[in-house]
C-alpha cells in the first residue's frame, strides 16, 4: 500500500499506522508488516513471524482495526499468545514490535525527526505472506504523520 506525503512543512515528530483485515486472516505467524519511508529509508517493522520464539509462529488470526504507534497501550506479542489457538488477536492499539522478537520498535525514533524533503513523497506499507495457503485480506490501511509544532504555537501561559 502506497501513500503520497505532500506538504508537510515541519520536522516529523510522531507515526502511526492503522491496518484493518477483513476478512480474517489466517496464522498472524506468517505475516509480517513494514513501513518504508519515501526511497525506503528509514523502515521499520510493524510486526513479523508474530511468537515465533515461543513454538513456531502463532496461529492466531488478525481481523478488523489494528493500530501501531508507540503510545499504544497494548502488546502485541502477549495479546498473540493470550489468544485462543485458531483464535483472534483482539484488534486494538498496540506498539510496533521487531521481527521475529518481542522486543518493541519505536516508531518514532525511526522515524521522527526526518525533514519536510524526506517526509513528502510515497511512503510504502507492505504487507507480506509466508504461506501461500493462507487466506484474508486488508480492506483499510492509514498513515497517521504528526509534524513538529513552530514553538511560537508551543507557548502558552497558565494563571
Amino acid at each position: 500500500m502506497e501513500f503520497p506525503v505532500r506538504g508537510m512543512t515541519t520536522s516529523l515528530h510522531h507515526v502511526g499506522v492503522r491496518i484493518t483485515f477483513g476478512p480474517a486472516h489466517t496464522h498472524v505467524g506468517d505475516l509480517h508488516a513494514r513501513l518504508a519511508a519515501p526511497g525506503g529509508s528509514p523502515a521499520a517493522t510493524l510486526f513479523g513471524d508474530t511468537g515465533q520464539d515461543i513454538v513456531g509462529d502463532d496461529g492466531s488470526d488478525v481481523e478488523g482495526q489494528y493500530q501501531f504507534a508507540d503510545d499504544g497501550p497494548l502488546d502485541w506479542w502477549a495479546a498473540a499468545a493470550s489468544a485462543p489457538h485458531d483464535g483472534t488477536i483482539a484488534p486494538g492499539f498496540y506498539r510496533a514490535t521487531a521481527e521475529a522478537a518481542a522486543q518493541v520498535v519505536s516508531l518514532d525514533a525511526v522515524f521522527g525527526g526526518l525533514r519536510p524533503e524526506q517526509i513528502n513523497g510515497i511512503w510504502t506499507l507492505e504487507i507480506t505472506d509466508d504461506c501461500a495457503q493462507a487466506t484474508g485480506g486488508v480492506t483499510f490501511s492509514a498513515l497517521v504523520l504528526n509534524g513538529t509544532l513552530p514553538v511560537e504555537l508551543q507557548a502558552f501561559d497558565v494563571e
